[in-house]
């Protein structure tokens, strides 16, 4: 569910043309939300547009989603696969919401560190 104003919710990579529709706007989604199960537990499921597609854990004590806002800087993620994989451990996402409806987000493979700073490779997400 989209909490309009900050990160919760389901985000699009701008370069989804207008109008698109089926697998060229979902492959392209990024989402920050509950899970389905365990509300207590926060999930990202990421489209194109990374290293890295799928869902992913969100490592205990995080940021709640629903409270990142314009102006609260960038927040760092630490992800974990969710594919039961003997190494789940995939680095950090970064994100930030530029205004109430665009959010630059940028993934660091392998990083632990959620102290990073965005790069040019940072990925611009829309509602």
């Amino acid at each position: 569910m989209d909490v309009p104003g900050t990160l919760a919710g389901t985000w699009y990579r701008d370069d989804v043309p207008a109008g698109a529709v089926g697998r060229n706007v979902w492959s392209r989604a990024l989402v920050f939300a509950p899970d389905v199960r365990r509300p207590a537990a926060k999930r990202v499921s990421i489209g194109e547009g990374f290293s890295i597609t799928g869902l992913y854990g969100v490592h205990d004590g995080a940021a709640a989603f629903a409270t990142v806002t314009v102006g609260g800087g960038a927040v760092g993620y630490r992800l974990d696969a969710m594919d039961n994989s003997a190494d789940p451990w995939s680095g950090v996402l970064l994100a930030r919401l530029v205004v109430a409806d665009s959010l630059e987000v940028e993934f660091f493979p392998g990083a632990t560190d959620l102290d990073q700073a965005f790069t040019s490779a940072r990925t611009r997400y829309v509602r």
